[in-house]
This record gives C-alpha cells, structure tokens and sequence, in this order.
C-alpha cells in the first residue's frame, strides 16, 4: 500500500519544524502530502470537513486559539484566505516553532495575498513524487556527502563503485517506474486503463479546479486541456504564437480528450 512506504521528505519536515512556526508542504496534486502530513502531525484538521470549515469562516483567529496544539496540520488550507493573515499575527506573537503544517490540493504559494501574509514566517518544502528508491524500500542515496569527506582518489572511486552497484539493482523497475510515474493513487494500479482514467481524472480537476482558485481564466476544459497539451508537445522549442492561439478556436466540448 501506498502509505507503507517512508517518504524521504518525513526527516526533513521535522527537522524544519524545530526551528520554523510554520511549514508548507506542496506538492502535485495526489502526491501524498495528506499522508505525509499524518505522519508528522500530532493533530489534523482538515478544511474539507463542514464542521472545521465552518469554524474557520466565522473566526479565522478563534479557530487559531481553539487549534493552539504544536505540530496542528491544516489541510486545504487555500479554500479560507483570511486564515493566513490570522496566522501571520499568531506567529509574530507568539514565536515557537513548530506551530502549524499547512497543505492543499493547490498551492496556497501561488495566491498573492496568502504570499505576502506568509513571507518570512514559513519554509516551503516541496514533495515530489514516489522515487523508485522510496518505492522499493531503499535508503537515500548518500553519494554527494560520502564525495565530500572522501580524502583520497581511492576513497572517491569506492564512493561512485559503491553508487554504480546500488543503481544497477534498481535498473529492472526503471522501465516500470517510466510507464507508470511515482504518484500514489496511480502507480501501484495494475490495470493500464484503470491507471489511464485516475490519470485523466486528476487532469480535469486540476485544470477544470484548481487553475481557476489561483488564476480566473474564463477558458472551458477542452480549451486549457488543448493549451497544455501544445506546451507539452513544444517544451524547449520556440512558441509560434499563431499555432499557439488555435486552441482558443475549437469548438467547446465537456468530454474529456485524452
């Protein structure tokens, strides 16, 4: 199962929070940052639930000062604006570490208001897909600092021999890992046209949902879906703005192209 495997994030998320009031942890959109946060929280409230959000609507500083517990998780934290200013003055007064963990389904970062609340009070930390590494159980690789305190060429050479054999072990599940990717909900699904549908289905709420919390483009699905499919098709090469712009001619449709 998904959550069974350690996440390489989880140290350093503790870590931080000994020395941060607040800590955001983002990532793609089913990364597992739910999971994650779980993990590290003492307590979890999550803005998804009626109960909780309504709380938050009616007094974002209240809510706070009910909530006051060290390491207290907020999940979809984005959905309440007025929380981060709210969190802004609780931080500045009181300045312990390890206050809150903030997470959402969309980055909070990415909205000016919420930015300019957070800056200065909170680290960032960004969690990536599975690796292949945290999908087989293995450890992180300690190559970079074992180069650094080698004191001698043979001691470099064993430190890259000793990386090369770990990485050869791995060289069977690399073409699995290529074809299925490293997100939770959708790597561990056998079946190729389940897997294809879960994927299809993150990629309209995140394009029929989440874009519009952060930017209020009046574009219908198919049109951003026919926009990104063009930069993906494009990456690295010049953008010819007349090709670019043709997407914005199709006819709308609700179905879901893949």
């Amino acid at each position: 199962m998904p959550h069974t495997h350690h996440r390489f994030l989880f140290d350093i998320v503790k870590q931080v929070m000994n020395f941060s009031p607040l800590v955001g942890i983002l990532g793609h959109r089913q990364v597992g940052k739910t999971t994650l946060t779980q993990t590290v929280a003492k307590k979890y409230l999550t803005l998804d639930d009626e109960e909780t959000l309504f709380e938050v609507r009616k007094s974002p500083k209240g809510f706070l000062k009910n909530h006051a517990e060290l390491k207290t998780a907020i999940d979809e934290c984005q959905i309440v604006p007025a929380l981060f200013p709210a969190l802004k003055e609780r931080v500045r007064v009181k300045k312990i570490p390890g206050q809150y963990i903030l997470t959402g389904s969309v980055r909070f970062t990415s909205r000016k208001a919420i930015r300019e609340s957070l800056t200065g009070r909170i680290i960032n930390l960004e969690l990536l897909p599975l690796s292949i590494s945290e999908i087989q159980h293995r450890a992180l690789s300690d190559l970079a600092p074992q180069l650094i305190a080698a004191h001698s060429l043979n001691g470099f050479l064993q430190s890259f021999e000793s990386e090369i054999h770990s990485s050869l072990k791995l060289s069977p599940e690399i073409p699995l890992y290529l074809e299925r990717g490293g997100l939770p909900g959708v790597c561990f699904v056998r079946s190729q046209q389940l897997r294809a549908t879960r994927i299809a289905d993150q990629i309209r709420t995140i394009l029929d949902r989440d874009i519009k919390m952060v930017y209020p483009t009046t574009l219908v699905f198919s049109q951003l879906l026919a926009l990104f499919q063009f930069l993906a098709n494009n990456q690295g090469q010049a953008i010819n703005h007349s090709e670019r712009f043709k997407f914005l001619k199709r006819p709308r449709r609700n179905c879901f192209t893949p």
